[in-house]
C-alpha cells in the first residue's frame, strides 16, 4: 500500500511539472528568444534497485534547441542586416544625384539641379555668342557658373555628411557589441554556477538572444558548449570564451586609409566581419562613398578643365589670351570656385576667337565653341551620368540582395520555429494528455486510502 501512494505522489509530482512547463511554454509563445521546454522523465528505482520501481521523476526539463538552425538562422540574419545596412546607405547617396536636368532654381534637393545648371551655363555661352559685346550675357553666365559650384560644393557636403553619420553609426554599433560581447561572458559564468535545469534554461535563452543580436550587429558566430556555455567568434577571431569577453575599437589601416575593426588589445588584431550592420556600414565608408566622391570630383575636374582650356584659346574684348583669364580655379567639388577677377569685370570672359582688338569686342566665335562642349562625349555632363549610372547599378544591386537575403533570413527563422517553437496546438494536447495522467494518479491515492480504510474497519 505505502508503495502504491508513493508511486501515485510521484506521478502527481511529476505531472505538476509538466503541467507547468506547458503553462509556461504558452505564456511565453510570442517571447523573443524563448525554447520550447518539455520535461524528461524517468522512473524511480526500487530499493536495492530491484523490482517495479517507486515511481517516477523529473530528471530535466529539456530545449527543443539546434544548433545546426540556430547557427543558419544567425548567419542569414547576420547577411540580410549587413545588405540593408549598405542600401539604406546608398540610396540616402542616390537622392542626391538624379539624373534628369532641373531647370535653375527649382531644385529644393542638394546637389540636385547639377544637370540643369549645366544645360543653364552651357546655353549662357550661346547668348555670349549672339551678343559678344553686351555685359548682360556675360553676367549671366557667371552667375550660371557660381550656381553650378555651388550645387557641386553642396553635392560634396552632403556626402561627406552621409560618411559622417555611417561613421557615427559604426562607433555606436561597435559600443553596443562590446556591452553584447560583455553581457555573453556574464551569461556563460551564470550558467555554470547555476544549480537550478530551470534557471539554466531560461539564461540559455537569454544567451541565444544576445548571440542573435550579436550576429544581426556583427555576423558573430558561435559555438555552443556542452555545458551550455558559448564561445563567440567575429571573422574567425574568437571574442568570448567561458566568462572572459574581448573588446572591439575601429582603426584606420592601410593606404589610403580604410576604416576596420580591431581587438582593443596590444598589438591589435584585425576583425573582418563578414556580415552584420557593421559589415555593410563598412563596405558602405570604404568603398561605395570615396568612390562616388572621386566621382563626383571628376565631374569638376572635367568641368574646370575643359572650359579653361577652350577659353585658353580664345580672347577678351580688348584682345587679350584667355590663358591668363580661367574661370574656374580650385581643386575637386569641395574647392572649385569661380574665379574673383573674372566675377569682378565680365569682360575678361575670352569668348572672342581673334586677338585683333578692334574686332574682339564684337566676335563670339569662342562662345560659340565653348556652348558646343555641352555635347562632348567626355565633358562633365558624362561624367555626371556616370556618377549617376554606377550609383543607380550599385542601388539597384543591393536591392535585389536585400530582396534575396529577406528571403533566405525568414525561411530560416521559420525552419528555426518549426522546431524549436512553441506549437500551441501541440502544447495543448500535450496538456489534456498529462491532465488525465494527472487525474489518473490522484484516483490511484484515492483507491489505496479507500482500501487502507476499509482494512482498518475491518480489522477493528
Amino acid at each position: 500500500m505505502t508503495q502504491g501512494l508513493t508511486v501515485a505522489a510521484s506521478s502527481i509530482a511529476a505531472e505538476t511539472t509538466a503541467i507547468d512547463t506547458i503553462a509556461q511554454n504558452i505564456a511565453n509563445a510570442q517571447t523573443p528568444g524563448y525554447v520550447a521546454e518539455t520535461p524528461v522523465l524517468s522512473a524511480v528505482p526500487g530499493p536495492g534497485g530491484t523490482g517495479a520501481g517507486d515511481g517516477v521523476e523529473v530528471s530535466t526539463i529539456a530545449q527543443a534547441t539546434n544548433a545546426i538552425l540556430s547557427t543558419n538562422t544567425w548567419q542569414a540574419q547576420g547577411a540580410l542586416s549587413s545588405v540593408s545596412a549598405l542600401q539604406q546607405t546608398l540610396r540616402s547617396a542616390e537622392t542626391l544625384f538624379p539624373i534628369s536636368a532641373q531647370s535653375q532654381g527649382t531644385s529644393t534637393t542638394a546637389g540636385s539641379s547639377i544637370p540643369g545648371e549645366l544645360s543653364a551655363f552651357w546655353n549662357s555661352w550661346d547668348s555670349i555668342a549672339q551678343s559678344p559685346s553686351q555685359s548682360a550675357p556675360r553676367i549671366q553666365a557667371i552667375d550660371n557658373a557660381q550656381s553650378l559650384v555651388v550645387s557641386l560644393r553642396q553635392a560634396a557636403s552632403q556626402l561627406m555628411e552621409i560618411t559622417s553619420n555611417v561613421n557615427a553609426q559604426l562607433s555606436d554599433q561597435i559600443a553596443q557589441v562590446n556591452t553584447l560581447l560583455g553581457k555573453v561572458a556574464s551569461l556563460n559564468q551564470a550558467i555554470t554556477q547555476s544549480s537550478s535545469s530551470a534557471n539554466v534554461n531560461e539564461l540559455e535563452d537569454q544567451l541565444r538572444q544576445v548571440v542573435g543580436t550579436l550576429a544581426q550587429f556583427s555576423g558573430a558566430s558561435a559555438r555552443l558548449q556542452a555545458d551550455g556555455t558559448a564561445t563567440v567568434s567575429i571573422g574567425g577571431i574568437t571574442v568570448v570564451q567561458e566568462a572572459t569577453a574581448t573588446s572591439l575599437e575601429l582603426a584606420k589601416q592601410g593606404t589610403p586609409p580604410s576604416t576596420v575593426v580591431v581587438l582593443a588589445t596590444s598589438p591589435t588584431v584585425e576583425v573582418p566581419p563578414a556580415n552584420g550592420s557593421i559589415a555593410g556600414l563598412l563596405s558602405a565608408v570604404n568603398r561605395y562613398l570615396p568612390a562616388y566622391r572621386a566621382e563626383l570630383d571628376a565631374v569638376a575636374t572635367t568641368l574646370k578643365n575643359q572650359v579653361d582650356a577652350q577659353l585658353a584659346k580664345g580672347y577678351t574684348a580688348t584682345g587679350a589670351s584667355g590663358s591668363t583669364y580661367p574661370l574656374f580655379v580650385g581643386t575637386g567639388a569641395s574647392g572649385l570656385t569661380v574665379s574673383a577677377q573674372i566675377v569682378a569685370d565680365p569682360s575678361l570672359l575670352a569668348a572672342s576667337g581673334t586677338p585683333t582688338p578692334s574686332a574682339a569686342v564684337n566676335d563670339g566665335a569662342n562662345a560659340q565653341a565653348m556652348a558646343e562642349l555641352a555635347t562632348s562625349p567626355t565633358g562633365p555632363g558624362t561624367a555626371y551620368r556616370t556618377l549617376v549610372q554606377n550609383l543607380g547599378t550599385d542601388t539597384q544591386s543591393a536591392n535585389n540582395q536585400l530582396v534575396a537575403a529577406t528571403a533566405v533570413a525568414t525561411q530560416a527563422k521559420s525552419a528555426l520555429q518549426a522546431v524549436s517553437g512553441v506549437d500551441i496546438t501541440e502544447q495543448m494536447t500535450q496538456l489534456l494528455t498529462d491532465q488525465q495522467n494527472f487525474e489518473a494518479s490522484a484516483k490511484l491515492v484515492s483507491i489505496v486510502s479507500t482500501t487502507v480504510q476499509s482494512l482498518e474497519q475491518a480489522i477493528a
